[in-house]
């Protein structure tokens, strides 16, 4: 449970670089105390994992529905060239994979690629 949670708080750390996510997620009261609740280890405390995997899915689910809506009223380039910068698609690609059980894929060089260099 407590790397799943991890994940979640690198995203929020992550995605605070893009200009009003921080603002809109702490708008919003149940983000709020969720973001206390995860940092003072509730959901390490309690035995209800069933629970906390609800929790955690629905915070996903809000943290991907403001950043859908900052890209979707910014036209600024800026914008995307922060969430580029800060690490935005890196999250998502780690989220992706923890959702799908995926391992990140390595690139490996063939033989045919070495012999050439």
């Amino acid at each position: 449970m407590a790397e799943s949670w991890g994940l979640w708080l690198k995203e929020i750390d992550s995605f605070q670089e893009i200009p009003l996510f921080f603002q809109i997620f702490l708008k919003n009261k149940s983000c709020k105390e969720l973001l206390f609740k995860v940092l003072s280890g509730e959901p390490d405390k309690d035995v209800d994992t069933k629970k906390w995997e609800k929790e955690q899915k629905e915070a996903v689910d809000v943290n991907y529905k403001i950043l859908a809506e900052i890209f979707a009223i910014s036209n600024d380039v800026k914008i995307r060239q922060i969430a580029v910068k800060s690490g935005f698609l890196d999250r998502i690609l780690e989220r992706l994979g923890a959702i799908s059980g995926e391992k990140a894929r390595q690139y490996e060089e063939s033989e045919e690629e070495e012999e050439v260099n």
